[in-house]
């Protein structure tokens, strides 16, 4: 464990750098990035365990009490393992179908990328949803949480202006993954070198093939979740 922190804390430094990059242009950067080599491989592994660390520290605070921290650990893992390497065959097999030839290590090494950074917004707009609920209406949330602990039904459930705002922000975060991800969406057709027709025709055929690929990973989670 000691090995791994040390690990991570000297990559760091390269982890910032290379998700500010990735936010700021993400095509720009796979495009200096050899996705067919073992080091981009790699260097993609670990920028997705850097982003696992980052995912797991911000739902910390959501961890129902009771819960096992390491299978929480575990539980996000594993939903990151199978998230990137299911939906990289997935990807490889919508751009198969318009004509790409592209590697399956291409569509990992770039999903692996964008997957870290989607999933650290996910988790850093829900955190700040969950703070700016927390403050705006502190004891409408403290109900709201303890129903939720509880599994039970809020008995007194109201539109309140703390969860509206929260729910708002949470909203924000995924439209700003969803528009951030087709912004970056060029680089899987450049790495296939085909058409904007055909990789806009991949890309409707990937968001079907995302929803299976969402079910299973959930799926596992849940039933993880519930050891």
């Amino acid at each position: 464990m000691k090995d791994l922190i040390e690990k991570i804390l000297v990559y760091l430094p390269q982890y910032l750098t290379d998700f500010g990059s990735l936010l700021s242009g993400p095509k720009k950067f796979i495009a200096k990035t050899n996705t067919t080599s073992e080091e981009s491989y790699v260097q993609a592994l670990l920028f997705l365990g850097i982003s696992l660390v980052i995912v797991v520290i911000a739902t910390k605070p959501f961890l129902l009490p009771g819960k096992d921290l390491w299978t929480h650990v575990a539980t996000v893992a594993v939903g990151f393992l199978l998230g990137v390497s299911l939906y990289a065959v997935a990807l490889r097999l919508a751009w198969r179908i318009v004509g790409g030839v592209a590697s399956v290590r291409s569509f990992f090494v770039i999903y692996a990328y964008y997957f870290g950074v989607g999933m650290v917004l996910f988790a850093l707009f829900n955190l700040l949803g969950d703070g700016i609920f927390k403050l705006l209406s502190p004891i409408y949330y403290e109900t709201v949480l303890e129903s939720w602990v509880n599994r039970e039904k809020i008995n007194a459930f109201t539109w309140d202006t703390g969860l509206l705002v929260s729910i708002f922000v949470r909203i924000s975060g995924v439209v700003f993954v969803f528009a951030w991800g087709i912004w970056g969406w060029g680089a899987y057709r450049v790495i296939n070198g085909l058409s904007k027709a055909r990789s806009a025709i991949a890309l409707f055929i990937a968001i079907a093939f995302a929803i299976p690929v969402i079910l299973i990973a959930n799926l596992v989670m849940n039933s993880m979740d519930r050891l």
